[in-house]
């Protein structure tokens, strides 16, 4: 029986340890009594894989051939958590568990699903069966990237394995409804993940956030709930780039008047004892999206370079090991995980708490990062001499989401709008300095979406709280954006002066959280260079045009030509 949608081969894929089904045969009886289910409960038959017979070779040491990974072309995984399962030398935790999720993360829905109650909803759905130790629930949650909500079937005696009883139901309070066994409480998971995945019911997030809120009665209240950041004061004029500024623009909210009152906190942070912010190829800050942390990259006196995290709440922060030489860091939208490039060429992704960090793939030379609720992250590689590329959080492959319109040398700094699909980036038209035809496009993982440009500015940017934030000529500017509109409102402004801006990689040491928290760094970028031609005293007597920062140069043997090498 085929799967209800095209290009699927089944709906559910059961796994689990085949141990766990020996003595009384539960999982099978699981399934059995799953399968009842969803036939009262879909008006269309719903296909199931589950492998009951060990002789079909999903043992937990047998190899099985290519048809497995066809199998696992299905709508909703469901694992079979026991003690056993969280076994990285297993079978169907290497095979199954993660194949399953590198499949759905690279596929066309993702691995999270927006349900018709606006939750969103991982499409693994995992039913406990034992109570699982600390190092198991890491494990796991590392790779779901988030935390376990698993339908639990453990009662009473903590990791024994039981056949369930009528006496076991879930009963959730008068009028509502008693799950039996939990198994329909199984099936009401499955079908509001698949009615997400029909799209009953379409929620913008950027929706969400911005509009009236609903008071208790069902009302709808006076006034709508709103975040805005005002324009700041001007600068303090700093003399030192190495100084973060951080800003909190945070309107009260209230519901009836008088209208709330605007306030703006201020606050310098200094970079760790001994050690200096890192401004190569531009600034290495990034705000984590709920506000709460921030990642940026130091050097020490022998230039080794580390990634950082600090509480905006505390006052020092914390190295994560196994992140020497990073670069550009960026955050996964729960703010769990940091992105980050490597002087090797590689794109990575570490845990804020600290851990082993994993490669996701090659990414040298990396100019900018962006990660969605969806599993996606879309970065520059190359210094931007390609087309922007969108690899799993899991890991991968990359493939490419733009293509270099005529005059385009590089694609770079890509960042997500809230709707997870839409994107923004950079299309430069000079190497290594700030052209008059650069821009700020707007673009889709959707291929039907034609990018356009959006805004006349060669810098990096970000949006937060309806605005498009951006650098020009060191001033971080605001431009009014309708991200569920997707175009520009009104004028730009002014928002702070002064801001670090490296030209040459076109990088504005600037990030926002969603919650309307500024954080920048000061001063200024390198301004570019210029290549003269000089006499034997030193005076110059003439200036090449079209080169604005160089490394090394080779003049040829008659003199007429140069070659440099150019960053970006």
């Amino acid at each position: 029986m085929p799967s209800l949608f095209p290009g699927y081969t089944y709906d559910i894929f059961i796994s689990y340890r085949q141990k766990d089904n020996k003595g009384d045969h539960w999982v099978t009886e699981f399934v059995n009594a799953l399968k009842a289910e969803l036939e009262a409960t879909f008006k269309e038959d719903i296909s199931i894989y589950f492998d009951e017979n060990p002789q079909d070779g999903l043992l937990e040491t047998h190899d099985v051939d290519g048809s497995l990974k066809e199998k696992l072309k299905c709508l909703i995984f469901i694992p079979i958590i026991s003690q056993t399962y969280c076994d990285p030398k297993s079978f169907a935790w290497n095979d199954e568990f993660l194949a399953f999720l590198k499949t759905a993360a690279a596929d066309s829905y993702g691995l999270k699903i927006r349900l018709p109650n606006g939750n969103m909803a991982s499409r693994a759905v995992a039913i406990r069966i034992h109570e699982l130790d600390s190092r198991d629930k890491k494990l796991i949650e590392t790779e779901l990237q988030g935390p376990l909500r698993a339908i639990d079937f453990t009662y009473h005696t903590a990791g024994v394995n039981r056949p369930l009883r009528p006496k076991d139901d879930e009963v959730r309070g008068p009028g509502q409804n008693a799950y039996r066994d939990q198994v329909n409480k199984t099936a009401n998971a499955i079908k509001e993940i698949i009615a997400g995945l029909q799209g009953a019911v379409v929620v913008d997030p950027s929706e969400i956030k911005y509009t009236s809120i609903s008071s208790k009665d069902g009302s709808l209240p006076k006034k709508k709930r709103s975040f805005k950041i005002p324009q700041l004061v001007k600068g303090a004029n700093l003399l030192s780039i190495l100084v973060i500024l951080a800003f909190i623009a945070l309107a009260i909210v209230h519901y009836s008047e008088p209208t709330p009152e605007e306030r703006t906190y201020r606050f310098d942070i200094q970079p760790p004892e001994n050690k200096n912010y890192s401004t190569v190829f531009g600034g290495h800050i990034s705000l984590s999206p709920d506000g709460r942390l921030l990642a940026f990259v130091v050097k020490d006196s022998s230039e080794k370079m580390l990634l950082w995290v600090r509480p905006l709440n505390a006052s020092t922060g914390v190295a994560l090991a196994d992140t020497e030489n990073a670069s550009f860091p960026f955050w996964s939208p729960d703010s769990r995980f940091i992105g980050f490039f490597t002087s090797d060429g590689k794109l990575r992704k570490i845990a804020a708490t600290g851990g082993t960090a994993q490669t996701l793939c090659e990414a040298p030379l990396g100019r900018g990062g962006s990660w969605n609720s969806s599993g996606s992250i879309i970065f520059c590689p190359e210094g931007g001499k390609n087309p922007l590329l969108r690899v799993s959080d899991f890991g991968g492959t990359p493939v490419a989401i733009t293509n270099l319109d005529s005059g385009q040398i590089s694609h770079r700094w890509p960042h997500f709008l809230p709707d997870g699909k839409h994107f923004l980036y950079l299309a430069r038209t000079v190497g290594g300095a700030v052209g008059e035809r650069d821009a700020i496009w707007l673009a889709s993982l959707d291929s039907t979406f034609r990018p356009r440009p959006l805004i006349n500015a060669g810098s990096s940017m970000a949006y937060a709280n309806g605005k498009l934030f951006f650098a020009r000529d060191q001033v971080l500017m605001a431009q009014p954006f309708d991200a569920i509109h997707l175009q520009t409102k009104g004028d730009a402004t002014q928002i702070v002066g002064r801001v670090y801006f490296e030209p040459v990689s076109a990088s504005g040491a600037f990030t926002l959280s969603q919650n309307g928290i500024l954080a920048y760094q000061s001063g200024s970028g390198t301004g570019g260079s210029s290549l003269c031609w000089t006499d034997r005293s030193g005076k110059r007597t003439a200036v090449i045009p079209g080169v604005s920062e160089c490394g090394s140069l080779r003049i040829s043997p008659d003199k007429k030509r140069i070659v440099v090498a150019q960053p970006d």
